[in-house]
């Protein structure tokens, strides 16, 4: 059963889409397996090699969003909010969740499966991203996590993210740096003139979260 078909009017940057109807879950599905399997040449569990899809149980409750040009998904996604549902135990050990159950999973927001075409990346990236910040931020969540490559850290510490735990190594997709944005922190993205400020400051902003997490993680506010 899918609990999550409609956001409110504005959530979304322009071209983003959500993926509401099994034709666009399908592409977007379909888009998955040809990035992750069919060009990186990943092994992953949630992969149909008949269907040529890739798609897990989180998608029966999350956002998935997508863009599109000349009618093909082009980039995607997903946000998963624990106001919805559970994040599994996998997301929630490697990405040190349980260190932020002072606020409980109801503040939590896992943004995961972001993928781009290579042409569309400078163009794309940003708008998903900003999407699943304000979809977070819509349904009360306060603390944004994901997993990224090692090298792509600096990126995500541009937008305002913090790694707040050691490196990993995932069995399905290698080493992975896990991150964690304290999303009413608008101090911190100013300083780091990350693009989500202007989204912070509509939705509101908050010193609590962000002076909690400097005092647990030791890290300037």
């Amino acid at each position: 059963m899918r609990h999550c078909q409609t956001l409110p009017d504005g959530v979304l940057h322009p071209g983003v889409r959500l993926a509401v109807s099994d034709e666009e879950r399908d592409k977007v599905f379909q888009f998955r397996y040809k990035v992750y399997v069919e060009q990186q040449g990943k092994s992953i569990h949630a992969a149909d090699h008949v269907r040529r899809t890739m798609q897990d149980d989180l998608d029966d409750w999350g956002f998935v969003l997508y863009a599109e040009r000349d009618g093909q998904v082009v980039g995607t996604v997903s946000a998963y909010l624990g106001a919805h549902g559970p994040i599994p135990e996998r997301y929630a050990c490697s990405l040190f969740m349980d260190k932020f159950k002072d606020f409980g999973p109801s503040t939590w927001s896992l943004a995961s499966r972001l993928m781009v075409e290579k042409r569309w990346r400078s163009q794309l990236v940003l708008p998903l991203l900003q999407s699943v910040y304000s979809v977070g931020r819509a349904f009360g969540s306060r603390f944004s996590f994901l997993y990224c490559a090692p090298h792509l850290v600096p990126f995500f510490q541009k937008l305002g993210f913090h790694q707040h735990g050691d490196l990993y190594e995932d069995e399905e997709v290698g080493l992975r740096a896990p991150m964690v944005l304290v999303m009413e922190d608008v101090e911190h993205m100013e300083r780091v003139h990350s693009p989500f400020v202007e989204e912070a400051r509509k939705w509101g902003t908050s010193r609590e979260t962000a002076l909690w997490f400097a005092e647990r993680f030791m890290v300037l506010t």
